[in-house]
């Protein structure tokens, strides 16, 4: 059911796609009881429509085409480039290309109004000079072409749908259902032609149009149908992902199988998919000029071979056209469509004459595993990019990993070696990608259960501070009473403070009757001593085990809280189930849950997120606030100190479905919290002390240091030239240097 809704999905677009070509390319075009006289043709010979007697084929050879600008870009004469006209190659097929032309005629003596004349006209661009003209006398809507010139037009106002043959004669008419809504030509079966179609209710079925002749036949069910007689659309069946979701990489995948595709990089970071025949594709890049202005260029890439060819920029051209790719012919030659300043266009085929090259990481999955995939073109890569690439997901060995993790690193390394082709400025020679470091080996920290932050410490006191590290001792030790100098000070360190300094104790203990100086711990019901040791246990091997994975020895402060913070982004994923139920499951929500479960609401990742800066040296409180947006409730996040500044850092609105973290959310400041998101910095919270937490402590976040950041998603740090990558709003890879 979930590959028919797809494909369904996928059929509709298609009519939706269908339908925008024609009305650019067919709008008034032959208007029922249109004039069939005589058109102009490019020579100025008169050919009279419908039937134009045939002319002797010659063979084709470079000098029988004019060159524009370069000796593999040629003027097709499909129309008179003065003349306010415009052409567009609908299909190719065989040797055959078909090009419905608009030409602007002058502003009607009566009304005033400008009218506009649409024809046909069918060429073996490869073969010979000469074209064909048509004009079917109706407005056009669906349109196949075979390869043997051959081809069927939708008579869309009539219900109809026409044959002719290559000498653009009428062999035969088919009525079809008027209620019904034909989209693209999908292939043969059992002797027809069939093509997608949807009722006024928009359900798909299928029309067939008997090869021989007769009635047209409507099927509802799908049927084996044979597609090659249909215009090639992706090689081998594939199709192209979107363009922006993974802006360094190509990556086309089979419609029946998105986990069987190819990767490679782009040429361009903003590269865009042309048009596909066979195994070749036509990308085009778009650039900025030296005096800033934007051109195209465009690349040839031969999917089957993992090669890349030609190289067509619009500035070898002598006059400044606007370049788009529309068909390739016999795997060889490219359509375009040449678009003036003065709106009118011309046709030219480019039949690009470069060697091929092999492209750098290209990727098959067809033929090896994602992760083997992904490893050949790491090695690649580093071989021909200068760049040192070590993404995170080679290092998982032994886990099973997602096809979609693979699709991001690939991405991610071709980010770099893109870079390094287009902008070699951005990685200076040399230049280490070390993705995050994880599993460097660099990281030796222990466990350290006596954590506690500045702003506690002001709040508490040093008496209660030292309290709560009994409480703490006494936990690991198994002892059922710490000193402690009052009761009220026993329930805090059993509360609020065990809750951020020591999560994992509220889920096991809690205290009891407080006597003679000392507090007492008891264990909840269930839960023995051996138990809870071996809660405890875990706990913090788990926490010494995280922070010694991201983060190293001789990591400042900023380091170790982007390291941090990419690790919790990707680590947790946030808890909606939890969110309905605030209220109701408050005793089961912390920095604990949130380390064991992997998920968590806002005040969670806060608390895990502090807890573990702690642990390496950073001050961390947690913070938050009320909302000002209308249906929104507080908020929470943690705040921290660095190099004797303030700064915000939101891990939960931090995270993205692609891994790496908005940062955007990471080292910000007050007043971006306020005019962005909608909290009142006034009311901000800390170390528990609610709204009035700003008359009592100074604890302002204002400084812009990293504001070059706020626009990015992270990438990667490099420790070596104190540098985190990031890509822009734009998908672009750009560079943050944070100094010392």
């Amino acid at each position: 059911m979930r590959q028919k809704m797809r494909n369904h999905v996928r059929r509709q677009v298609s009519v939706v796609m269908l339908t925008l070509l024609c009305l650019l390319s067919l709008a008034a075009c032959g208007k029922k009881g249109a004039d069939k006289t005589a058109t102009p043709s490019p020579a100025g010979e008169m050919v009279t429509t419908g039937t134009p007697s045939p002319t002797p084929e010659v063979a084709f050879y470079k000098k029988a085409y004019e060159t524009v600008g370069r000796a593999d870009l040629y003027r097709l004469p499909i129309i008179t480039p003065d003349v306010n006209t415009s052409a567009f190659c609908i299909q190719t097929a065989g040797e055959y290309a078909i090009f419905s032309i608009t030409e602007i005629q002058q502003p009607d003596g009566e009304t005033g109004e400008s009218r506009s004349h649409c024809l046909f006209a069918l060429c073996r661009p490869l073969v010979t000079k000469q074209i064909k003209y048509f004009d079917p006398g109706f407005s056009v809507g669906v349109t196949a072409l075979f390869e043997d010139g051959s081809f069927l037009l939708e008579d869309w106002e009539n219900g109809r749908v026409c044959l002719y043959d290559n000498k653009m004669d009428e062999v035969r008419a088919y009525g079809y259902d008027p209620s019904l809504f034909l989209g693209e030509y999908l292939g043969e079966a059992d002797g027809c032609w069939y093509f997608f179609a949807m009722n006024e209710a928009r359900n798909p079925m299928y029309v067939g149009l008997p090869k021989e002749g007769g009635d047209s036949v409507v099927v509802e069910e799908p049927v084996e149908i044979d597609a090659s007689t249909a215009p090639v659309k992706y090689p081998h069946g594939w199709r192209s992902m979107s363009d922006s979701s993974l802006s360094a990489t190509w990556f086309l995948h089979e419609t029946a199988n998105e986990e069987n595709g190819i990767a490679f990089t782009k040429s361009r970071e903003k590269e865009w998919y042309e048009c596909v025949s066979g195994t070749l594709m036509c990308g085009r890049g778009e650039y900025k000029t030296e005096d800033g202005e934007t051109a195209n260029e465009f690349r040839m890439y031969d999917l089957s071979n993992g090669t890349i060819f030609g190289k067509l920029s619009e500035l070898d051209l002598a006059e400044r056209y606007t370049l788009r790719a529309e068909r390739i012919l016999q795997n060889k030659a490219v359509i375009m469509n040449a678009l003036k300043k003065d709106g009118s266009a011309e046709v030219m085929m480019w039949i690009p004459e470069e060697e091929p090259v092999k492209i750098a990481g290209f990727c098959d999955f067809t033929k090896n595993e994602p992760i083997d995939c992904l490893a050949e073109m790491v090695k690649d890569l580093k071989e021909n990019s200068d760049v040192l690439i070590t993404p995170d997901i080679l290092e998982q060995t032994g886990e099973e990993v997602a096809f979609a993790e693979v699709m991001y690193e690939i991405n991610f390394a071709n980010q770099f070696a893109l870079a390094r082709a287009t902008r070699p400025e951005l990685l200076p020679a040399g230049t280490v990608h070390p993705e995050n470091m994880r599993n460097n080996g660099t990281g030796h920290y222990e466990f350290n259960p006596h954590v506690f932050s500045k702003i506690y410490t002001l709040e508490h006191g040093e008496a209660r501070r030292q309290a709560f590290f009994n409480f703490v001792d006494a936990l690991r030790a198994g002892e059922e009473w710490f000193d402690c100098p009052d009761e009220d000070t026993m329930w805090w360190c059993r509360g609020r403070l065990g809750h951020f300094f020591y999560p994992v104790e509220e889920w096991y203990t809690f205290c009891g009757v407080y006597k003679n100086g000392k507090g007492q711990i008891i264990r909840y019901d269930g839960t023995t001593q051996e138990q809870f040791d071996e809660k405890k246990a875990e706990f913090e091997r788990m926490i010494t085990d995280i922070v010694n994975d991201a983060v190293g020895d001789d990591y400042n402060d900023i380091e170790k809280t982007l390291a941090l913070y990419e690790f919790l982004t990707e680590y947790c994923t946030y808890d909606y189930e939890m969110l309905e139920h605030m209220s109701d499951w408050s005793d089961r929500q912390g920095g604990y849950r949130a380390l064991i479960e992997k998920k968590g609401v806002c005040n969670e990742y806060a608390c895990l997120y502090q807890y573990l800066l702690l642990q390496c040296g950073v001050d961390a409180e947690e913070s938050g606030g009320p909302s000002v947006t209308e249906g929104m409730d507080s908020h929470a996040w943690v705040y921290v100190t660095i190099d004797g500044k303030g700064y915000l850092v939101d891990p939960t609105w931090g995270a993205t479905d692609s891994r790496e973290p908005k940062l955007e959310y990471f080292l910000f400041t007050d007043e971006l919290r306020e005019t962005r998101d909608g909290f009142r910095a006034s009311a901000f919270d800390i170390a528990g002390c609610g709204s009035e937490s700003r008359k009592k402590y100074s604890f302002e976040a204002n400084d812009k240091r990293f504001e070059g950041l706020w626009d990015g998603t992270y990438v990667a740090m490099d420790r070596a030239s104190r540098t985190i990558y990031f890509l822009d709003e734009n998908g672009r890879l750009g560079a943050f240097h944070y100094g010392q």
